[in-house]
């Protein structure tokens, strides 16, 4: 066994996911490690320095997660890693299997999965059930794991605190600095931005909402990514002020972000995001990081945060009128816009970037005897 190799495994996430795989496989690799990489894998994508181990194509969630996993333990054991760190909680029974075996074992956990069940609809009694009867085995599974990394301080503190380490998504450095096209400084339009998925409780009706009540100047709402439901893709379709650039790919996200005036993060009061304390949100970053103020969601934790750092407004999601508000307010006061831009990028590359979080991981696995 190579005392350096390290195999990352998800099942539920595209291979070139960003925290998996652009931030933890590629920082690992470049930090000296052997990685490789169990998931979706195509033939066409590019690994890098990252050893790809494909997995077939799963019809169906259930299919995914039955011989997903299967599938998915059969490339681990075979690899022979010094440590197998997995991004899903549908991996637990693998990360148990894996110990049986006396691998050393990572879990991380980007998100509190109890309390996303709460927001599924499921009858409330059932959806009470297994959102404890999720936290109960996650915890019993835990237990046997050497090491958790949590997305944010939230998910940490659900976990040891003895063998738990908060691995934030900030983005890295070179990314702030990098040079991307930007917008035309007089053109007269006032452009807000979104990047994700496109769906109701991510705030994007609530935001066509607000759109619709702002009709004494231009402005525009550009949105990339995957859009759920019908009824929202045809109003962002039909809206005159929509500007939709469908699924782009990573290296083509940010120049839409650049040429922006405002980042939006407007997550709808559910369970699944109210518990947010922010670290996990990987385009809040990659806003601030540009340059960008943010209308936010004003959940009490993500509310201070972004109070603290003096970098947008929070604003109660739920409410049209209330966006709309906080959209004039930027719109007209330009240098107020300046002001939480530099604050939010300032952040960035002082503190909240990932060449920080890489030295953290990095060292977790050193810990481990590598």
């Amino acid at each position: 066994m190579d005392k350096t190799r390290i195999c990352i495994i998800t099942t539920a996430h595209d291979a070139r996911d960003d925290r998996i795989f652009h931030k933890q496989a590629l920082s690992l690799a470049q930090a000296s490690f052997e990685v490789s990489m169990i998931a979706g894998w195509t033939k066409e994508m590019d690994s890098g320095p990252v050893k790809k181990l494909s997995l077939p194509v799963f019809k169906g969630k259930v299919s995914r997660i039955l011989r997903g996993s299967f599938c998915a333990l059969q490339l681990a054991l075979k690899e022979k890693a010094a440590v197998y760190h997995f991004h899903d909680p549908e991996l637990l029974p693998l990360g148990v299997v894996l110990k049986i075996f006396g691998k050393r074992v990572i879990y991380d956990v980007h998100e509190d999965y109890s309390r996303k069940v709460l927001s599924r609809c499921l009858p409330q009694p059932l959806a009470w059930l297994a959102s404890h009867s999720l936290r109960g085995f996650e915890a019993a599974c835990a237990w046997t794991f050497d090491h958790i990394v949590a997305a944010d301080s939230h998910v940490a503190s659900l976990f040891a605190p003895r063998k738990t380490t908060v691995i934030a998504n900030y983005p890295p450095v070179d990314f702030v600095n990098r040079k991307f096209p930007t917008r035309e400084p007089d053109d007269g339009v006032f452009r807000m931005v979104y990047v994700g998925g496109i769906n109701e409780i991510r705030g994007i009706g609530k935001t066509l909402d607000a759109l619709d009540l702002i009709t004494d100047t231009p402005v525009e709402f550009h949105l990339a990514g995957n859009i759920s439901g019908r009824e929202l893709a045809r109003r962002i379709e039909s809206h005159p002020r929509v500007v939709y650039h469908g699924v782009l790919p990573w290296e083509r996200v940010n120049g839409v972000i650049a040429r922006a005036d405002v980042g939006l993060v407007l997550f709808q009061p559910v369970p699944a995001f109210k518990y947010y304390p922010g670290e996990n949100i990987i385009k809040l970053w990659e806003f601030l990081g540009l340059g960008l103020p943010v209308i936010i969601s004003d959940f009490p934790r993500l509310k201070k945060l972004i109070e603290d750092l003096g970098a947008g407004i929070a604003v109660d999601s739920a409410d049209p009128s209330a966006i709309a508000a906080a959209i004039r307010q930027l719109r007209d006061q330009p240098e107020l816009r300046r002001r939480l831009g530099a604050n939010g990028r300032n952040s960035v590359l002082r503190e909240r970037n990932w060449d920080g979080e890489a030295r953290k991981l990095a060292a977790i696995y050193r810990g481990l005897g590598l």
